[in-house]
This record gives C-alpha cells, structure tokens and sequence, in this order.
C-alpha cells in the first residue's frame, strides 16, 4: 500500500526528502529523481531519470502515482510543467514545506497574487483567555490528583522514613518559565550524600537530561517509586503554586542548564510541566537533543486538547514504565 513516488528536485533537499519517504510505513516508494534540464544531482541510490520537460512520459513510464516536490530545488516554471504533468496523468503532487515539526491546524493556505501562493502559520502564543484556561487546568486537575493521590503519598512517605536516613522530600532548585529558578519537590529516592557511590565514568552531572541507568545511589524503596514514577507526586504541589504546569518541559537542575544555554534555553518559553511531549515518545531513552526537539515541539503546538491527549498517553506510559529510572 505504498505510492509509487518521484522525487521532483535534484538539490540536498530532495535527496533528504527520498531518505525519509523511504522510511517503512509512510507510504512511499521512490522511484527516482526528476529535475531541470542539465542538472546532475549527487546521487544516494536512486537514479535521475529524466527532467521535469518529459514529465509527463516519465510518469506513465514509470507508472508514478505520486509527485513529491523539494521546494527549495524547483523554480515556479518548473512547478508549473508539474501541476500540468500531474493533471494529464492524474498523478497527485506533494510540495515539502521546509517547516519545523507544526500540526497542519496551525497552517492554512492562502492566495496572496495570481501567481503566488503562501503557507499561512496561525500564531501559537497564548492568549490570556488561553493562559487562564491552561492555569484553572492545571489547579483544578492537581488539585484533585493531591486528594487522590494521598494514601500512595502516605505510603511512599513512610518507607521512606523507615528505611533510610535523610528527609522524606528531596528539594533541588530548577528552571522555569522565563528562566526563573524554583525549588522542585520530590520524594527522596537516593540514599543520603550517595554521590560517592557514583562510579568513576559516570556521564557529567551537568550534561543536558543527566540520568544514570542503574543508578547505584538508589535506596531499595526509591527504586520502586522511580519505577511507578511516585516520586514525581509531589510535584503538583508545584503546579498548585503556580512554578509548573501538569503538561510542558520538564524541570531541569540549574546546573544543566546553565552549562547548556544553547540547548536548552529555548525550552523556557512555557512554564515546565509535570509531564510533557518527550516524556511519551521515550523518557529517559531519548538524546538530549531529541528531547528538545519534542519540547520544541509541545511548544510550537500547544492546545489545551494537546495537553489532555499527553496526559491520557501519560498512563499508558507509566503502565510500561519504559524508559523510568
């Protein structure tokens, strides 16, 4: 069930575009390159079979079903011999938008000359209206998970208590919203002063996303509540003080952040969330990098319809306790 594609562009673009419609399950299966007259592309396992002049034979040739277009490698002539080409043979066309990952509601095509066509992007900053729906949200559902939530909370705060020294809450200052430090709370799950334990090529305490498998500093019972990810409850606490949402970036220590500025800056555009876009495409298991790609994400899309959905696919998550520890 795939679409006989050509891949209408010769530059890096197009070469891009057939190693990612060559991925299994998108639909695709390139065929080859058609460009402009004369030109000759770097070749990545697919021939050039032709140019967009001969489009139209090239199609029934080759029997294409789909015309993927790389913007960026195709004038407007061109485009407009692959608009007539498609329409004699009924192919259907495909133009790449060269946008950041964006969700299709956001974008909307409009007419702007007769000759010229653009991709509108509806603006994604909240409104206040927005920002006092996400914040009633955000109390609202908190505050019922605190209520329900508390025999666990009591559970979790006794073993703890009873099986190792230290307090019940561990606290440690993280970075928000505009790049405002808060104290963060968490049920302690490592044994008091247990960065001794650390073994010598442990990963840098302030690489981005810092987490270490197996971690060797975890008491018994924090082990258990990292697994079920109770040690994050009382962070909705937080979210009832107004320092993090229940959706949005995660919080991260102070000390990442500032020895990754770059990176991670950008993820301080919202408020920091209890859970968020990454922690269900993967937790722990994603590069630094992917992860804010998916904040990037989250923040480029946000809808209050969105946050249900990562909430809803949260307990699914913690049902597999994938990538927790």
């Amino acid at each position: 069930l795939t679409l006989r594609t050509l891949v209408i562009g010769t530059n890096d673009e197009a070469h891009r575009l057939s190693e990612i419609l060559k991925r299994r399950g998108l639909g695709f299966a390139p065929i080859g390159y058609v460009g402009s007259p004369g030109l000759s592309p770097s070749p990545n396992g697919l021939p050039t079979i032709g140019d967009v002049d001969s489009l139209a034979d090239l199609i029934r040739q080759h029997e294409a079903e789909c015309l993927f277009v790389a913007s960026t490698g195709v004038g407007s002539e061109d485009m407009l011999k692959v608009v007539q080409a498609a329409r004699q043979t009924g192919a259907e066309v495909r133009v790449s938008a060269n946008l950041p990952e964006i969700l299709t509601t956001r974008l909307s095509v409009q007419t702007v000359a007769n000759d010229l066509m653009a991709i509108t992007l509806r603006p994604v900053r909240l409104t206040r209206i927005q920002e006092a729906m996400k914040r009633s949200f955000d109390v609202a559902f908190a505050s019922l998970g605190l209520i329900l939530s508390s025999p666990v909370t009591l559970v979790a705060a006794v073993a703890i208590g009873l099986t190792s020294r230290g307090p019940i809450l561990f606290r440690q200052q993280r970075v928000t919203k505009g790049g405002r430090e808060f104290t963060v709370y968490k049920f302690r799950t490592m044994t008091h002063n247990g960065d001794s334990l650390l073994p010598e090529d442990a990963p840098d305490k302030t690489a981005a996303f810092f987490k270490v498998e197996d971690d060797p500093r975890l008491t018994k019972v924090g082990g258990v509540l990292r697994k079920l990810s109770i040690d994050e409850l009382p962070q909705l606490l937080n979210v009832v003080k107004g320092d993090m949402s229940l959706v949005g970036p995660r919080p991260l220590p102070v000390e990442q952040v500032n020895a990754n500025p770059e990176l991670l800056t950008p993820r301080h555009e919202v408020l920091t969330g209890v859970t968020g876009w990454w922690q269900v495409n993967g937790r722990s298991d994603l590069s630094a990098e992917e992860a804010v790609r998916l904040d990037l994400f989250y923040i480029e899309n946000w809808a209050l319809s969105l946050d249900l959905f990562i909430i809803l696919k949260t307990v699914g998550v913690l049902l597999r306790r994938r990538g927790a520890y």
